[in-house]
């Protein structure tokens, strides 16, 4: 709060009208724009089905003990750095990435 030059009563104001923005945008599956930074952006995940094998005692997987379950479709968030961001500034979390990630 120091920082930024507001009171406590602004910083909680201020904290209120964010998580109201960010609700807000969820709920309509709209892109969040977090400034110079970044944007949270909505994407669909379809419905699949996933194969679940279950193990019995030890590491080998028994005949016929394997499930299918139906995931159903759903929105997710990415959040995406703005390339012009990236090229100004020293990502330090960047450099500790192995490749291909």
């Amino acid at each position: 709060m120091r920082e930024g030059g507001l009171t406590y009563s602004q910083a909680c104001r201020m904290y209120e009208v964010m998580c109201a923005t960010f609700e807000d945008a969820i709920i309509t599956g709209s892109k969040i724009t977090v400034g110079r930074v970044g944007a949270i952006v909505p994407y669909w995940r379809p419905p699949r089905d996933i194969q679940m094998h279950f193990r019995k005692q030890g590491r080998k997987v028994e005949k016929g003990v394997h499930r299918t379950f139906f995931m159903d479709g759903r929105y997710d968030f990415k959040f995406r750095l703005y390339r012009r961001f990236m090229e100004t500034r020293q990502l330090k979390w960047l450099l500790d990435m192995p490749v291909g990630s």
